[in-house]
């Protein structure tokens, strides 16, 4: 069973595994291994359930590196036509943000989307 817990990836076998170690501590309520086991557990569980967690540090440092990229190119871009740099950043940094989050949005998505298929949902 502890095998079972530590080797569970999806959250249909942490679900499994789950339920098998809440059955074993009704009947053994003072296995300290299996419930510290357990608590591990859940809290992968609770991660594999968070899409902002599946994303993780990629998805964080994905949006850093295109925020960079899309401010200075818009800050280049409008201080090429206006020859304004306070405008010229002002409007770069809010455009950057605007697209920083909207690529969020979409690494939120392909990462739900990943872990449905890897657990077998539609």
């Amino acid at each position: 069973m502890m095998a079972r817990m530590q080797s569970a990836g999806t959250l249909s076998e942490t679900d499994e595994a789950l339920e098998e170690a809440r059955l074993w501590l009704r009947k053994h309520p003072g296995d300290d291994r299996v419930a510290a086991a357990m608590q591990r557990l859940e809290e992968r569980d609770e991660r594999l359930r968070d899409p902002e967690a599946a994303a993780g540090w990629r998805g964080v440092a994905a949006a850093g590196v295109l925020f960079s990229v899309a401010a200075v190119a818009i800050f280049g871009a409008l201080y090429a036509l206006t020859g304004r740099w306070t405008v010229s950043i002002f409007v770069g940094g809010v455009v950057g943000l605007e697209i920083t989050w909207w690529s969020r949005e979409i690494v939120m998505a392909y990462a739900e989307g990943r872990r449905r298929n890897r657990d077998g949902e539609r």
